[in-house]
């Protein structure tokens, strides 16, 4: 059975002394694919051996209130900008 996937897409801001926070954001200038769902998340780890990835599904996963278990990054994997799903 298929399980039901919400996307987010998201830019990860690294190295950040605002971090670590979570701050929805409206979609860019013709991106008519994403309607509302845009995150910016601040993180305080730098993009090394996947430490800014581990921290920003940590903490997107507290801002949802959900198992990190739930979130994987589907997209994006080694750039600013994610895609994100959580299994619903």
């Amino acid at each position: 059975m298929d399980r039901a996937q919400k996307r987010f897409s998201i830019l990860v801001k690294t190295g950040s002394s605002k971090g670590p926070l979570v701050e929805k954001c409206s979609p860019a200038e013709g991106d008519e694919d994403n309607k509302g769902d845009n995150y910016i998340v601040y993180v305080r780890e730098k993009p090394y051996k996947g430490l800014a990835n581990k921290k920003v599904i940590e903490i997107f996963a507290k801002h949802l209130n959900v198992p990190k278990s739930k979130i994987a990054i589907i997209r994006g994997d080694k750039s600013h900008n994610k895609t994100i799903s959580l299994d619903i």
